[in-house]
C-alpha cells in the first residue's frame, strides 16, 4: 500500500512513466522497475492505450466562473482516476488541462467494455461527459506509443461521430476532398430559403450540405464551410441594402462560437438557429422597408389626386420597375394600385361636392380627369351614384 508523501512521488514517477511510454522512449528496464517497486499487477501480452476528454469545457462550463470551472474539472478527473485506480487495471495521467491518457492492460475489446462503463459513471456523477479514443492492441508494452497516437487520431472523429461514446481506432483511410460543384448548388437553393423565411427549406438544405461536410471528414471544412455560408449570405444580403452585421449587431467573422463546440453535430445545431434567426430578421426588415415604402405611395399618390398618376410614374419616383411595385402594392395592401388610385379619387372627389361653390366639372379638373364623361362613370362605379346625385343625397 502506498501512503503520505510516498503518494506523491508515485503520481509524479506514474505520470513520467506514461509520458515516455506515449512518446516511445522508455526503456524497458524503467519499465519493470517502476512495476516491481509499486506492484502493479499488469499482465504483459496485451496492452492498448486511451485518451479521455472532458466534453464541451468552452461552452458548458462558461457559465461558471474560473474558480468553479477548476473545480469542477479536478474533481471529474479525480473522479476518473479513482476509478480506473479501483479497476486496478493500467496507469494513467493528465496530458492536458482537459484530458487524461490511460495505458491498460487488457484487449482491445475489454477495454472497450470497460471504458463505455467509466462514461456511464461520469454521466451519472458529474455536470459534463467525456469521449474516449481507444487505441489498437500492442504486444509490447514498449510498442504502446502506437495504440497511443491511435486513440489520438480517434478522438480527433469526435466531431464527426460524436460524444460521450467510446471512439476506437480504425484503419486509416485517405479523406475524400469537398465536392465544390456540389456545394455551390447546395448554397443556391439554401440562400433562397433564407431570404423568403422558408424554414422547413433551410433545414432540408443544410442537411444536404452537412451530408457533404461529413464525407470529408475533416475539422477545418466544417469551419470554412461555416464561415463560406455567412460570408456569401452577408453578400446576397449587401445586394438588397443589408448585411450581417445590421441584423445580427455583430461581425460574422467574430463569430468564434464556432470553434468552441466539439462535434459536427453542434455546428449543424448552432448554424440552423443561426440562420432561422438571420432569416427572421431579414423578413421582418423587409416588412418594415415594404411598409414604408407602400406608405410613401400612398402618401405620393393623395398629394398628386390633380394631376394624371400612372405606376410607371411611381415606380420612376421610387426607382423601382413598375412590374415589381405593382405586384408588391397588391399583396402588401390586397388592391391593386389603380384601384386604390381611383378609390383615392373618389374619396377626394366626395370631400369636393361638399362645397356647394365647386361646379362638378371643377371637381373632376382638380383630381386630373380631362374627359367630364370618364369621371361620372368611376365615380358612379366606386360609389353607385353619379356625381350630381351624390351631391343632392349630401
Amino acid at each position: 500500500m502506498i501512503v503520505g508523501g510516498e503518494m506523491i512521488v508515485y503520481h509524479v514517477l506514474q505520470n513520467e512513466l506514461i509520458y515516455r511510454l506515449l512518446e516511445g522512449g522508455a526503456e524497458e528496464g524503467q519499465i519493470k522497475g517502476f512495476m516491481a517497486q509499486y506492484a502493479l499487477s499488469m499482465r504483459s501480452d496485451q496492452w492498448c492505450a486511451a485518451v479521455i476528454e472532458i466534453d464541451d469545457v468552452n461552452w458548458k462550463l462558461n457559465k461558471y466562473t474560473p474558480e468553479k470551472r477548476k473545480e469542477i474539472t479536478r474533481k471529474l478527473m479525480a473522479s476518473i482516476s479513482a476509478y480506473l485506480h479501483r479497476q486496478g487495471i493500467g496507469i494513467w495521467g493528465r496530458t492536458a488541462e482537459h484530458r487524461m491518457a490511460a495505458i491498460l492492460c487488457m484487449s482491445h475489446s475489454e477495454a472497450q467494455t470497460t471504458l463505455v462503463t467509466l462514461i456511464e459513471h461520469v454521466k451519472q456523477n458529474h455536470p459534463i461527459s467525456v469521449t474516449i479514443g481507444l487505441g489498437k492492441t500492442e504486444t509490447d508494452l514498449k510498442d504502446i506509443h502506437r495504440s497511443y497516437n491511435q486513440a489520438v487520431e480517434a478522438l480527433g472523429c469526435k466531431m464527426f461521430i460524436g460524444k460521450g461514446k467510446v471512439l476506437a481506432a480504425r484503419e486509416t483511410t485517405q479523406e475524400p476532398a469537398m465536392d465544390t460543384a456540389q456545394l455551390d448548388d447546395v448554397l443556391s437553393r439554401l440562400f433562397p430559403c433564407i431570404m423568403a423565411y422558408d424554414l422547413v427549406g433551410i433545414v432540408d438544405r443544410l442537411e444536404e450540405l452537412f451530408e457533404l461536410v461529413r464525407a470529408t471528414e475533416n475539422h477545418m471544412t466544417v469551419y470554412n464551410v461555416c464561415i463560406q455560408i455567412l460570408s456569401r449570405l452577408d453578400m446576397s444580403l449587401r445586394t438588397v441594402k443589408g448585411s450581417l452585421y445590421e441584423l445580427l449587431g455583430r461581425e460574422y467573422k467574430q463569430l468564434d462560437v464556432l470553434l468552441q463546440f466539439e462535434t459536427i453535430s453542434d455546428i449543424e445545431a448552432w448554424t440552423r438557429r443561426t440562420l432561422f434567426e438571420i432569416s427572421e430578421l431579414h423578413v421582418m426588415r423587409e416588412r418594415r422597408r415594404q411598409s414604408k415604402l407602400i406608405a410613401q405611395m400612398q402618401q405620393y399618390v393623395h398629394e398628386h389626386l390633380d394631376s394624371k398618376i400612372t405606376l410607371r410614374e411611381v415606380a420612376n419616383v421610387f426607382a423601382f420597375s413598375p412590374n415589381y411595385l405593382g405586384a408588391l402594392f397588391k399583396e402588401s395592401t390586397g388592391i391593386s394600385f389603380s384601384d386604390y388610385l381611383i378609390r383615392s379619387r373618389m374619396e377626394r372627389a366626395k370631400q369636393l361636392l361638399q362645397d356647394p361653390t365647386l361646379r362638378i366639372y371643377e371637381v373632376s379638373n382638380q383630381l386630373g380627369y380631362s374627359n367630364m364623361t370618364y369621371f361620372h362613370r368611376q365615380f358612379k362605379g366606386e360609389i353607385g351614384l353619379t356625381p350630381s346625385e351624390y351631391r343632392k343625397r349630401s
